[in-house]
């Protein structure tokens, strides 16, 4: 990929880009979730497994 800001990208590019941007979200979930889970933290498990939060929003899940 070449360009600035996404100049010069073709429809392929960004479409990758956009997918390893959602799987970035994803892990990112994930690595809440288990972190949550191992410290039992019941009030952050509900707000991920309902979606409904930001991770700047789980501020009392340890290393994030």
């Amino acid at each position: 990929m070449n360009g600035v800001h996404g100049e010069g990208q073709t429809p392929g590019d960004l479409a990758r880009l956009l997918l390893a941007a959602e799987q970035t979200e994803a892990h990112k979930k994930e690595e809440h979730l288990l972190v949550a889970a191992g410290e039992d933290n019941h009030e952050t498990l509900k707000m991920l497994a309902s979606g409904c939060c930001q991770h700047e929003e789980n501020r009392n899940v340890t290393g994030f």
